[in-house]
This record gives C-alpha cells, structure tokens and sequence, in this order.
C-alpha cells in the first residue's frame, strides 16, 4: 500500500513525482523557490551576490514567497527567522566588510519553501470541547508553576518548558470553547505577563531565541483562531525591532549596526562561510550520524546516557577554535547547513535533504498523533528558529523538553475527551 499524504496545496504526496512534487507549490513559491537556488549558485560557485544588494534582493524574496504568514505558524516562524538571522546578521557583516555567502540565506529560503509547502497538514476546524471555567486558569497555574520551579535545581527547564507547554494546551481550548475577544485576550496576556516577568526579573541574557519562542508560541495560535491577523510585512518590521532592542537588552547599544555583526545570530552565518572556504581541511570528528542521534534523542539525561555524543556547537570549539580563554562549556552556533559541511564537506547536501524530510515527516506524525489539537505544531515551529540557528542538537535540547510533556498530555486529554463520549473532528483548512 502507497502511503498517502494530502500536501497544503491539495497534492497527493507518496504518489507523486520529482516534477509532480514541484507542481504541488503555487507559482508564486516555485518562481521563489528557482530565484534563490540561482542567487545560491551564483554566490558559491560565481561569487556574486555576496553584498547587500543580494541580501535585499532574498529578502524582497522572502516576504513575496510568504505574504500571509500570519495565516500559518510554520510560515510566520520562516520568516521571523528569514529576517531575524538572515537579513539583520547579514547586512551587519557586510556593513563591517565581512566576506561571507549570501547563499546560506537562499539555501534557508529554499528549505523554507519545501517544508511550509510539504509539512503542512492543513488547517483544523476547531472541534475540540473547551470551557473558559477550567481553561483560563489553568493556563495561568501552569504558567505560574513552571514559573516558579525555574530557580529549583535539577527542575528549571523541564518545569517552565512543560508548564509553557501544557498552557499553550489550555489556551487552544479557550479559543475552541469560547468567541469572547476578552477571554481569548486574556488567555494570550497570561502568557505575555508571565514572559515578561520572566524576561524582567530571572533572564541574564542569554538565549534571546528561547524568550522569543516563548512568546511567539501563543501569539501565533491566537491568530490560528483569527482571534487578529498578523501580515507578514508587519511582522517582518516587528522582528527588525525586537533584534534591536533584544541586542539592547543583552550587550547595550555602543556599537550601533556594526554590533550585529558580532553578535551570536551571525555565527551561523561566518562560520558556515568559513568552512565553505576551508573544506578541503581533514578533520577529526564524531559522524554526522552522532548529531542525527541528538536530533531525536538529546533530552535524555547524560548521567542515563554515558557515550551521549557532544553537539556541534562544543566539537566545533574543541576541533577547530580551540578552548584556549572560554570555559570548558562554551559552545558555538553554527547553522542549519554548517553542520552538515563540518562533517560531510562535500556530500551536506544530501544529509541536509535529509533533515528537511525528517522535520516533514516529524511534523506529520505529530499532527497525527496530536489531531485536531494545533499546539504541539506551533510547539514544534517555533522552536525550528533554533534548528537553522544552532543544528540539530541544539534544536533537541528544547524543542523536546516541550514536545514530550505536550504530546502526553494531549493523549491523555484526547482518552478523557473519549471517556465522556466526545468527537473529535478534523478538518483540512488550507493554512497558507
């Protein structure tokens, strides 16, 4: 039996060709898509394009391919990450007179296209059961409890992580039970209140993509419910901003512009550049597989797991920078594409094929087992920013302290739904 997949464009996936496959994207996303594999080719193999001239061209780029993000949280988490680490970080380094390719950023393109076109099972129909009564405050108590385990030992990110989770479990439910702008406001404060606090009084700084995808996460279920609609335009100026002022937060603003180029959201960038340049250097290093095996497996305890393999972030310092004036836990980021060149210089195209089929197919079956709840989704897309950002494991190092608390709390939402008799129905919406 073919295995049968229904795209977000209505194309019949496991039944279809290579050219059949391209067919399934509208015009507008495959004229895209052709634009910035050639800006890719151009920038690698011609070295053209490497300028700000061509990071305004894949930015223009950008938001054509993906006009209404806000109708999909995949789409609207590909371009708050198109500009937030592609746009911003770039025109920075070429400000300061860095040389790096424009190419990861019409690989990143490229990438984004295939999955918001292929991992996309379609807009539900609300037909989950919800009643303001229990879900409003429990997405306050489960906020406010994961909240206030962060300073317990051993608990901090396991607590706040599932507690954000199950929360955004319980405001899907709001919205599905209730029309009421004002409950449904409400809801989306909890969480931004709770951030706030959190960014306010116990951040010191670090992982600003963590507190970006914390708050992302319940805007954009709000607007999946229409509760407002988010143009992608508007959010593209919003995240312009937010990298100014969450820069501004951590490091001050002393160096204006030139600051961007410096900052941790261009690593990915310099350093995949860098070994573009640098791939005939033999290395010695851990398999691309042991980074596979961290995709799926990194939340697991290493005090459980002795042989667990280091992420690429910590092997590239130990293999190539060197440890010499950082701690023994300073790691580096070094991009979706980066990883895969560390390990495999000239075959990183296929694994990297590879991982945009295992996000499709990780996507899919987390709608299948979550169905017609929509939370785990936008669980799993916000946390793809760390995915292009840091790599595989960095990406399993918080995507599934929230996904595993989620998907079984979901199920077990689902079995009590059953036991009183209620249907869960599903619909196919077109989200993009």
């Amino acid at each position: 039996m073919t295995a049968r997949f229904l795209s977000a464009d209505g194309l019949l996936l496991g039944e279809s060709s290579g050219p059949r496959l391209l067919a399934g994207m509208r015009a507008r996303r495959l004229a895209v898509l052709y634009l910035s594999l050639i800006v890719a080719g151009l920038s690698l193999f011609a070295d053209t394009l490497n300028n700000i001239a061509g990071v305004l061209i894949l930015t223009a780029a950008l938001l054509f391919g993906f006009p209404r993000a806000g109708r999909s949280s995949l789409a609207a988490v590909i371009v708050v990450t198109g500009v937030a680490f592609n746009t911003m970080p770039y025109l920075g380094l070429y400000y300061v007179g860095y040389d790096v390719q424009t190419a990861w950023f019409a690989l990143f393109l490229a990438v984004s296209l295939i999955l918001v076109t292929y991992a996309e099972p379609g807009r539900p129909a609300s037909t989950m059961p919800g009643h303001w009564v229990a879900d409003l405050p429990l997405v306050a108590i489960y906020l406010v409890a994961g909240l206030l385990l962060w300073s317990t030992d051993g608990l901090r990110q396991i607590a706040f992580y599932a507690g954000w989770a199950m929360a955004l479990l319980h405001l899907e439910r709001l919205h599905a039970g209730s029309r009421s702008l004002v409950l449904r406001g409400s809801g989306l404060s909890a969480f931004l209140f709770v951030i706030g606090y959190f960014v306010v009084v116990l951040w010191e700084g670090g992982g600003r993509i963590v507190q970006l995808s914390f708050a992302l996460g319940p805007v954009l279920l709000t607007v999946h419910y229409r509760t407002f609609r988010l143009n992608g335009w508007v959010l593209a100026a919003l995240i312009v901003v937010l990298s100014f002022v969450g820069r501004v937060f951590r490091f001050g603003w002393g160096d204006g512009l030139a600051g961007l180029a410096e900052d941790s959201g261009a690593a990915p960038i310099t350093l995949t550049s860098y070994l573009w340049t640098t791939k005939d250097v033999v290395r010695v290093a851990d398999t691309i597989f042991d980074q596979w095996t961290l995709f799926f497996l990194n939340w697991v305890p290493r005090d459980l797991w002795p042989t667990k393999p280091l992420g690429i972030g910590s092997t590239f310092v130990d293999m190539v920078l060197g440890r010499e004036g950082v701690g023994a836990e300073h790691n580096v980021a070094i991009g979706f594409f980066g990883e895969h060149l560390f390990y495999l210089p000239y075959a990183w195209p296929v694994s990297a094929a590879l991982l945009v089929l295992a996000v499709i197919a990780t996507r899919r079956g987390l709608w299948s087992l979550c169905a017609p709840y929509y939370s785990a989704l936008i669980a799993f897309d916000v946390w793809l920013m760390t995915l292009f950002w840091g790599g595989m494991a960095a990406f399993a190092a918080r995507a599934w302290f929230t996904l595993l608390p989620l998907i079984s709390y979901i199920l077990f939402i689902k079995w009590l739904d059953r036991k009183r008799g209620v249907k869960l129905g599903v619909g196919t919406r077109d989200s993009n």
